[in-house]
């Protein structure tokens, strides 16, 4: 008798292992790994996925309970994927049900969402006979003689819906006669029906570009490379994307494309279906819930060729990829926030290895550490050091904001950065102004006593935000009244501080009141599809002035801006991170590089009061090997990523001593398990416990546990001995979660 060796879609490290069930003869469907499943277990059915199958068990015969019915006709997961969920159990120390439900929408789970069906009208006669026997209908029947005739014409389902909307009632009465049949088809929710796809015709490569074309082609014929397209902003690195996915559909495989931001997906999907048609699916969890399903069952079934998305998208259910393309691979939002908190650049890197694919890295500003690795022949680098068509790169104008201030200019725009704003305008071309803090005031603060507005559930002070009065907690979504008085010392001295993009909004308006501005930040783009009307407004002509959060920063592409505006460059360089001056010049030099795309020269101007820290003086520079060199100097004196490894362990806690206790006590835990190993002790180069640096969150305490190692091959024996600490007396209370190679330390 075949058993099934079933994981259930419970996550408790208690019942993280497989259970076995006998498969009946008479099952609907084979049973093989990947389905889904409905299992008893203990008084209640519940489901599960199927991971392997086994002709004997260790399990009395009298114990094992028969399989449930299947949750649907295949299996969900690919047994190339199942594997990479065991990969990933190993990697990322989570739950295997956890990196299961990666792989599938989560709309699947307990059936929260179906394929949705639609009436479709059809001729039931020959469209000659359709003609004749309208013909025939007294006049009184004009509706039903016009459907006729669109259906006798050809006219396809939409169609006709466009040109009679209330077609269904008619169609039932033609349905009486036999002259039409009413049938259910499946209705496809699009993602993005908005948009205007047209077609895109290829362009002429760039000597550059057919070089990195080749090599990725070699590469994929191969079935094997790993590529660092490493180009500067504006060098046409999308266009070898493109390039690289045709020749991957042109040898019968699939390709997924990552973006960082759902921001920027509207813009490469367009890109991406004006040159592949129907043929590119999206794939991101801003999506509708139907939506997401859709796209995800269009890709399981083959009816697609290419995934184009956010991070999830790396896990698209394609049976044969030849290509990965992750732009932007930089970007830190490739880290999973929650658990299990992988890392979707790794992931993809993985799955290419294992499935014979090509992985392709793009980013002006490449991670530190990925280049390392590249140097080092992990990775093939390929340079697109010119602009197409050999396009100037910005010019840019760094202005130091403490002179600015001692010239008794108190605005928070520089007098260069104003005059390039009326040039621009004057000449009828767009600008982008960033600034990595939204809301309209960064603090509220009692100029009598000091006391800071904070919030009451989390260590930070409150946004105020203009629009609604109110103060907002940018973590935990807090809103409080802004008070009349003080609460510490009913002082009336209240006062705003700081400024977020609500601020530099009105101050606009004050300063250029005939431009139109659009705003692109959390608070503008909450609701569904935000993101593609103000882009799409921008790229129409309806605004000038594109103000907004890192959401601007990189990866669009609109030809008429001519300047960019990068209110406070210095927003990200003290942060207490060993990553901050990387990601200093990352945001800068990706913003800067948002202008002089097209033909029209390209103006920057940064406003910092740090003009002389490398980061920023580099990047205005455009210079990134300078930076790389200086930075990877200082990472190894450090011994920081990548000459060192990170893993934190988090521990939150409603109570305060219970939070440091547990912290405590893991740490002393570790050390001893440490302590009795010479080799593993030899690993350690940090181990410590302390407050994190948001050290309250949504009212819960927070402390860390942060173990540094060497970056050794075998130091994932160290991982799993401070992982096997975490046994349930240490919890107590407390939700204890372990990151490896961890980015934040927030």
């Amino acid at each position: 008798m075949p058993y099934a060796r079933v994981i259930v879609d419970i996550a408790a490290s208690a019942i993280d292992r497989e259970f076995d069930y006998a498969v009946p003869k008479d099952y609907p469907v084979d049973a093989v790994p990947g389905l889904r499943v409905q299992v008893p277990f203990g008084p209640r059915h519940i489901e599960g996925f199927i991971v392997a199958l086994s002709d004997t068990t260790a399990v009395p015969q009298e114990k094992i309970r028969p399989l449930g019915r299947p949750l649907e006709e295949r299996p969900a997961i690919l047994p190339h994927l199942m594997d990479l969920a065991l990969w990933m159990r190993r990697r990322y120390r989570c739950l295997l049900v956890e990196a299961l439900r990666l792989l599938i929408p989560a709309e699947m789970r307990k059936g929260r969402v179906r394929a949705k069906q639609r009436n479709q009208i059809s001729l039931a006669v020959l469209p000659q006979d359709a003609r004749a026997r309208a013909e025939a209908l007294p006049a009184r029947f004009a509706r039903q003689k016009q459907l006729l005739a669109l259906l006798a014409g050809g006219a396809d389902d939409a169609q006709v819906r466009r040109a009679m909307p209330d077609a269904m009632p008619v169609a039932r009465a033609l349905e009486k006669r036999g002259l039409v049949r009413i049938g259910s088809v499946r209705a496809l929710r699009t993602p993005y029906r908005a948009l205007e796809m047209g077609q895109d015709a290829q362009h002429v490569l760039t000597a550059e570009q057919q070089i990195a074309a080749e090599a990725i082609f070699r590469g994929m014929d191969a079935e094997r490379g790993a590529f660092l397209l490493h180009g500067v902003t504006g060098s046409g690195k999308t266009e070898v994307y493109m390039r690289a996915v045709a020749h991957a559909l042109e040898a019968g495989r699939s390709a997924i494309v990552l973006v960082p931001e759902i921001a920027l997906t509207p813009q490469m999907v367009q890109r991406f279906r004006a040159r592949f048609g129907n043929r590119a699916a999206v794939l991101h969890s801003g999506l509708s819930q139907g939506e997401r399903f859709d796209e995800w069952q269009r890709i399981r079934a083959g009816e697609v060729s290419v995934a184009v998305g956010a991070r999830s998208c790396v896990f698209a259910p394609f049976a044969n990829v030849g290509l990965i393309v992750v732009d932007e691979e930089h970007e830190t939002s490739y880290r999973a926030e929650n658990a299990p908190r992988y890392d979707a650049v790794e992931v993809a890197e993985r799955r290419c290895a294992a499935e014979g694919a090509t992985l392709v890295l793009g980013s002006a500003t490449p991670s530190v550490a990925r280049y390392y690795r590249a140097l080092h022949g992990d990775y093939t680098v390929l340079h697109l050091d010119h602009r197409v068509e050999d396009r100037p790169m910005p010019q840019v104008q760094v202005v130091d904001m403490r002179r600015e201030l001692a010239a008794h200019n108190k605005s928070m725009f520089s007098r260069p950065l104003q005059q390039a704003m009326a040039e621009t305008l004057a000449r009828g071309e767009q600008m982008i102004l960033f600034l990595n803090r939204r809301g309209f005031a960064t603090f509220v603060s009692c100029r009598k006593c000091g006391e800071a507005m904070t919030c009451p559930n989390c260590d930070v002070a409150m946004t105020y935000h203009s629009a609604e009065k109110t103060l907002k907690c940018h973590y935990c979504g807090a809103q409080l009244p802004v008070p009349d008085a003080c609460p510490a010392c009913g002082s009336k001295a209240i006062r705003y501080f700081g400024a977020g993009t609500q601020k530099v909004e009105q101050q606009l308006a004050a300063l250029f009141p005939e431009a139109k501005l659009l705003r692109m930040d959390r608070d503008t783009t909450a609701r569904k599809d935000a993101h593609l009307h103000i882009l799409k407004r921008f790229a129409a002509g309806e605004a000038q002035i594109l103000l907004g959060t890192q959401m601007v920063a990189k990866g669009l592409d609109f030809p008429n801006v001519t300047l960019v505006g990068v209110m406070a460059a210095d927003t990200t360089l003290h942060y207490p991170d060993y990553a901050s001056a990387e990601r200093t010049f990352q945001l800068i030099a990706q913003v800067a590089g948002r202008a002089g795309r097209d033909v029209k020269a390209g103006r920057v101007v940064v406003q910092t009061y740090a003009p002389d820290e490398p980061p920023i003086a580099l990047a205005a520079r455009h210079d990134y090997q300078t930076f790389y060199a200086r930075e990877i100097m200082q990472r190894q004196a450090g011994q920081f990523p990548p000459f060192g490894r990170f893993v934190r362990f988090l521990v939150v806690s409603a109570q305060q001593q219970r939070a440091a206790g547990q912290a405590r006590a893991l740490c002393k835990e570790i050390a001893r398990v440490v302590a009795h190993d010479t080799h593993l002790a030899s690993q350690v180069l940090l181990l410590a416990w302390m407050p994190a640096m948001l050290s309250r969150l949504e009212g819960r305490f927070r402390y860390q546990v942060l173990l540094k190692m060497l970056p050794d091959a075998r130091n994932d024996a160290l991982i799993d001995a401070a992982h096997a600490c975490l046994n349930d007396a240490l919890f107590d209370g407390c939700s204890i979660t372990m990151e490896v190679d961890a980015q934040h330390m927030v």
